[in-house]
């Protein structure tokens, strides 16, 4: 299971006060695989993490299965013709 937020700020207008707002959407890591590109740049921002963050996210327990499945899911992509040069025009959400 993957966890994505999305985090908003809204400045309420009669007091000038900001609202920040966190929505916590939940989606199992094959439905996360299948959109393009996804696979490797999550692998990319999985091991790019510091020491403390890796130690936060309890990355020793799952690095090994996840990693290997994001490379593999990514490998993929290409071989089917995913193009890397435009992964910058086509960057959208949700993911």
């Amino acid at each position: 299971m993957t966890i994505l937020y999305r985090l908003t700020n809204s400045r309420l207008p009669r007091s000038g006060g900001v609202v920040f707002t966190i929505r916590t959407y939940f989606h199992p890591i094959i439905e996360i695989c299948e959109e393009p590109y996804i696979p490797g740049r999550l692998a990319s921002a999985i091991r790019s993490w510091g020491n403390d963050v890796s130690k936060y996210k309890g990355k020793e327990r799952y690095q090994d299965v996840l990693l290997e499945y994001l490379d593999c899911k990514h490998e993929e992509q290409v071989l089917n013709g995913l193009d890397l040069e435009q992964e910058d025009a086509v960057r959208a959400y949700p993911y």
